[in-house]
């Protein structure tokens, strides 16, 4: 999860405000983490020589230069160190990450298309329009 993965970069003083560029094409880094780990690990994919496989499933142009020594860069710079982590320190970190969306939300109220249970609604009496309606709005005369 791309949380995760920045949430980890922050906590090694790695900033990233937007995402990786390689060959004008910005690098999902949590897809190319799911990828190479699906693929055996980096370790595999060097040694089954499978970058250029990884870098066509990640949608990344063969036109772009030096896209394999580039995306063999973007994961040591980005990906290594939070692969390294144990499954019980991502699993750690995602409750983090999960923890800190909760707070957010609550902070911000429910995400649009969401509802909060919690929140009950009035039901506003409604207004035939009459002679004072104006855009859309009764205008008492008084």
């Amino acid at each position: 999860d791309l949380a995760c993965i920045k949430k980890h970069l922050k906590s090694q003083g790695i900033t990233m405000e937007e995402l990786p560029l390689i060959g004008g094409c910005e690098l999902d880094l949590a897809c190319f983490f799911q990828l190479i780990n699906e693929m055996g690990g980096m370790q595999q994919v060097t040694d089954l020589k499978k970058w250029n496989k990884l870098a066509d499933m990640l949608r990344i142009p063969k036109t772009a230069q030096d896209r394999l020594a580039k995306l063999q860069e973007a994961y040591c710079q980005y990906l290594l160190s939070y692969d390294s982590l144990s499954a019980e320190e991502h699993k750690r970190l995602e409750k983090e990450v999960l923890l800190e969306k909760e707070i957010l939300e609550k902070r911000r109220g429910p995400l649009e298309g969401h509802s909060d249970n919690n929140y009950e609604f009035q039901s506003l009496p409604r207004y035939e329009p009459k002679n004072g309606l104006i855009n859309g709005v009764v205008h008492k005369n008084g």
